[in-house]
């Protein structure tokens, strides 16, 4: 089974909050990190650095924060599991593939499919470090090659927390 030009513009609806998450979580994690700091900073000095402020307040608040910090570092990676799984169980089925098959089965459909389907994501030129597009994500992250157009149908816009 061929994907249609709606189930291909749903799966990159659907990734491009997975590229979204990828993309977000190592800058929140370093504003976190910059609060946590402040806030210790800010706490201890002056009047404010009494024994009651570092165990009721610091103590509880560094703990959490740093658990916090802790998910948003794991989240690329965990992002790009679930970006991995979805292809695996939720694409390949509509491929006519089994559920869990390889990423390479999926590459080599996926082309034939956004060719057929007449539907394509923009270029991602020299930069392929740069995941902020999905040919550069998709090639970095998975090894698949997606098909490419400089007027594409399937926008880099979709890579939003925005319901498109």
């Amino acid at each position: 089974m061929a994907l249609t030009s709606e189930q291909i513009q749903r799966l990159f609806k659907v990734m491009g909050k997975v590229i979204f998450l990828h993309q977000r979580a190592p800058g929140d994690a370093t504003a976190y990190r910059k609060l946590m700091s402040a806030t210790i900073d800010q706490s201890v000095s002056g009047a404010a650095s009494d024994a009651n402020t570092i165990t009721r307040f610091l103590n509880p608040f560094t703990t959490q924060i740093n658990a916090t910090i802790s998910a948003l570092d794991a989240t690329p990676a965990q992002a790009r599991t679930m970006g991995a799984t979805f292809l695996q169980q939720c694409i390949a089925p509509d491929m006519g593939f089994g559920a869990g098959s390889q990423l390479s089965q999926i590459d080599t459909r996926l082309m034939a499919d956004m060719t057929a389907a007449d539907e394509s994501v923009a270029p991602s030129g020299d930069n392929m470090a740069n995941d902020d597009c999905f040919a550069a994500f998709f090639a970095t992250q998975y090894g698949i090659v997606l098909r490419q157009d400089a007027d594409p149908s399937i926008p880099d816009a979709y890579i939003d927390d925005d319901v498109v």
